[in-house]
């Protein structure tokens, strides 16, 4: 009897759920179509801002169009979600001004430090087929699209742009 009572539990603690409102963090207004996350799954909110996602992982990912992406732990006990509204003031960056040491990024984030720009644009790959980063897909690499790569170092790249708040695209 003990181990039939263990399993169910187990079985229930597999399958568990968590269950929030996502809102306006300024208007408070409930905010519908936010995608909400894990590593597996996906829900969406309601027309109320509600959702409720079935998992037992710690951590969900919650995105909306017009307001900044947001991670959270379950375990906050935080069941109203509030997203930050965001207009987006983006810059473009060509395969090769995405470059660490390109000019035209010292340019950005010069521009990046003295306006009101909040994210950039960059390209990935070229029209020959070459990315601008060494990628983990390894299709890709196994036709050298990296050989001609103009960031050795994305990992820079993107740590710059988050130190500064830019949202990267």
């Amino acid at each position: 009897m003990n181990k039939f009572f263990i399993l169910i539990l187990a079985c229930g603690l597999l399958h568990a759920s968590f269950s929030g409102t996502i809102v306006d963090k300024k208007s408070s207004d409930p905010i519908s179509n936010a995608l909400i996350s894990d590593s597996l799954h996906s829900v969406k909110s309601n027309i109320n801002g509600s959702f409720k996602i079935k998992s037992s992982e710690k951590i969900y990912h919650v995105k909306a169009y017009g307001y900044k992406p947001l991670s959270f732990r379950y375990d906050t006990n935080q069941t109203l979600i509030k997203l930050t509204p965001i207009t987006i003031k983006a810059l473009y960056l060509t395969f090769w001004g995405a470059s660490n040491n390109s000019k035209t990024l010292k340019n950005i984030l010069n521009l990046i430090d003295k306006t009101e720009v909040n994210a950039v644009v960059m390209d990935v790959k070229n029209e020959y087929g070459s990315t601008s980063f060494l990628t983990s897909f390894k299709e890709a690499n196994k036709y050298g699209a990296h050989k001609k790569r103009t960031n050795r170092n994305i990992q820079k790249f993107m740590k710059t742009m988050k130190e500064r708040g830019v949202y990267t695209i």
